[in-house]
């Protein structure tokens, strides 16, 4: 099988486009789950990508640097550019840096880049790699903060609706509800109408007032940003966004009290075009709450009705049914504390939580985008943000099938066995939260078709985040056409309203594991499981062997041998062991230039084949053979050792 895949890239500054990649694959063995592996990841949609274009919106004071954290799922040392393309003020960045899986680069972004007021400023800023990375942003500032998921640009949309807060609680800081457009590309036309609503006033922009049902036309560059508030006590949840080519949008509050406390946040979400919304939530409550949350449903087509049942503490709550009659139109849920709710809609909306203000347990609030179920993905990594001046308490918050729970991994360990697991209402779902330290996390399933949901919320002393820890970006809210099947592509190929949903290996041939009559249709990407260190060798005749460390279930797949041996000749075991601390240099040869010698390979799924050629005591390199030479007076005795040696080895 071969096929092409096209990819939009983007646009470099000067407006030329730059619009398609073509790649040919060649054909390849089923079972060469390696090779299809990496022929199959440029297709994915989801929150990671190799270019991010993001902004931030006003935060209240404006005394704090911003934050990016850029982390990687690649193994290989990835290159990343963060620039300012169309902002040449004090605050322009242009940092070039690598990354890796396992790290995380800290970016910090100078003020100057924050938004202001009612404007147009070229204050984007671009994020690219060489390949596929995971950017997120925190605006904080002291006493006020909140983080979002970025986008890549190959996920972002033409439509979109906004959701903000509705603040009542006066203060003496603005609590001004936000949006905030980026646009990809140049001459990108941007329409925005504003919400027929009583929460809503107006907006002026360029001296000019807008009411409700009232369109702004704007035309924008690559790296523009529009920001558009909503000065006084008023909501922009509802605002219409549509463009003639993909755009980003931001949207939450400058600073809000929720509920009725009187401690404040700042509220940002990027968020999802609506051809990615979906029908299914499962809403999580924020650990540790005595007073509850909100949840806000925004509507993408006219008549969509909502059917809410939460469970709290065993007991099964049911909501009316909410129809909200317009596109656009929304309604503000509370929840009650400790409850768990199961959200489902006949039409596509977005939900998002807003955590409430309350200064008894420490709590601010945030603004948490709720990816639907059809969204959730595999396998998530996230790096714990900072706060001004120190570390959060954090929680990873999750929902799973329950047959699935026990697969699930943080950092390659179990989920801890203590958790309280909750079954949601009407699903075969379960959910809950762990606590979980600083620094960089893994969170997976040993099987790449079992997907599960990961929300991250952070808390301090009036200071909070709360976002998604990934999702995918799939067009699930788009008619659906049957498509040919690649191996981990992130679409629905065979329109069942599932994605990705069959194991298609060798061992798990023939299995239905969707329970839809089909096998082996709409294939995820199996696992590449990671080997173990070798161990040491022993002595003539030499061997090691190493560890397949499992990731995923009913086979595991490690590319290359899991042993290998070699003769050291007769009854020569090579230079004594006490000889090698002296004197110790090393020639490097390349594996290609010793292919005419065989190793004993076992077990080996591929038919690589090198040399062995090595002393006891050097370790083991991927690429290169270590070759021991000692001083002066040894050289002509390792020679002939080595000579001894390569007589030996098998000659093909």
């Amino acid at each position: 099988m071969s096929w092409t895949t096209f990819y939009k890239v983007g646009e470099d500054v000067a407006g030329s486009s730059c619009y398609l990649i073509c790649m040919s694959a060649p054909a390849v063995k089923s079972t060469d789950l390696y090779v299809r592996a990496r022929l199959s990841l440029g297709n994915v949609f989801d929150n990671q990508g190799k270019e991010f274009i993001i902004a931030f919106m006003e935060n209240n004071p404006n005394d704090e640097n911003l934050d990016l954290f850029i982390t990687t799922f690649s193994n290989d040392n990835v290159s990343v550019t963060v620039n300012s393309l169309g902002y040449h003020g004090n605050g322009f960045i242009n940092k070039q840096f690598h990354v890796s899986r396992g790290s995380t680069t800290l970016v910090s972004v100078d003020i100057e880049l924050r938004m202001e007021g009612s404007s147009l400023s070229p204050k984007g800023i671009v994020v690219q790699a060489n390949e596929e990375i995971i950017v997120y942003g925190v605006n904080r500032q002291h006493y006020t903060s909140d983080a979002f998921l970025g986008l890549p640009t190959d996920v972002l949309g033409q439509e979109y609706y906004t959701v903000t807060f509705l603040p009542t609680t006066p203060k003496s800081y603005a609590q001004y509800a936000q949006l905030l457009v980026v646009s990809a590309f140049n001459d990108t036309q941007v329409q925005i109408t504003f919400p027929e609503s009583d929460d809503f006033s107006h907006v002026t922009f360029d001296g000019i007032e807008y009411h409700g049902g009232d369109t702004l036309n704007i035309t924008m560059d690559r790296c523009d940003a529009l920001q558009l508030q909503a000065e006084g006590y008023f909501d922009l949840t509802g605002a219409y966004i549509k463009s003639d080519k993909p755009v980003a949008l931001f949207s939450g509050n400058i600073r809000a009290v929720v509920g009725v406390s009187s401690s404040s946040d700042h509220l940002v979400e990027q968020l999802i075009s609506t051809d990615r919304w979906g029908k299914r939530f499962v809403i999580v409550p924020i650990p540790a709450r005595e007073i509850g949350d909100y949840f806000k449903v925004v509507a993408n087509t006219d008549a969509t009705g909502i059917d809410i049942k939460c469970i709290n503490n065993a007991s099964i709550i049911t909501s009316e049914r909410i129809v909200l009659a317009k596109a656009g139109s929304y309604e503000l849920v509370e929840m009650d504390p400790k409850s768990y709710c199961y959200i489902v809609a006949n039409n596509s909306v977005l939900i998002v939580q807003i955590v409430k203000s309350d200064q008894n347990d420490d709590h601010d609030p945030a603004l948490i985008l709720i990816p639907p179920l059809e969204q959730y993905a595999a396998e998530y990594m996230f790096t714990t943000p900072r706060r001004t001046d120190g570390s959060y308490e954090n929680f990873f918050l999750f929902v799973v099938k329950e047959e699935d729970k026990d697969g699930l991994r943080i950092d390659g360990v179990p989920f801890p066995s203590t958790i309280e697991y909750v079954s949601i209402p009407d699903t075969s779902l379960v959910a809950g939260y762990i606590a979980i330290g600083d620094g960089f996390h893994r969170f997976n399933h040993i099987s790449p078709i079992s997907v599960f949901g990961g929300f991250m919320y952070g808390r301090y002393a009036f200071e909070t985040y709360g976002m998604p820890v990934g999702l995918r970006m799939a067009e699930i809210n788009k008619p659906c056409s049957m498509t040919a099947d690649e191996i981990g592509d992130g679409r629905d190929n065979d329109c069942d309203g599932l994605i990705d949903e069959e194991l298609c290996t060798d061992v798990n041939a023939g299995q239905d594991d969707d329970g839809d009559g089909k096998v082996d249709e709409d294939c995820a990407m199996a696992w590449l499981d990671d080997w173990d260190e070798w161990s040491t060798w022993t002595e003539c005749i030499q061997t090691r062997n190493r560890t397949c460390k499992v990731r995923s279930i009913g086979e595991s797949y490690c590319p290359g041998p899991n042993n290998e041996s070699m003769s050291c000749g007769n009854v020569e075991t090579g230079i004594p062991r006490e000889e090698t601390t002296e004197g110790l240099k090393t020639l490097r040869v390349d594996r290609k230039n010793t292919s005419k010698y065989r190793r004993s390979l076992s077990s080996a799924p591929d038919d690589r084949k090198s040399s062995a050629v090595r002393n006891p005591t050097v370790t083991d390199a991927h690429d290169v053979l270590m070759w021991s030479m000692f001083g002066e007076q040894q050289q002509q005795q390792q020679q002939q050792t080595r000579e001894r040696r390569v007589q030996s080895l098998v000659v093909q």
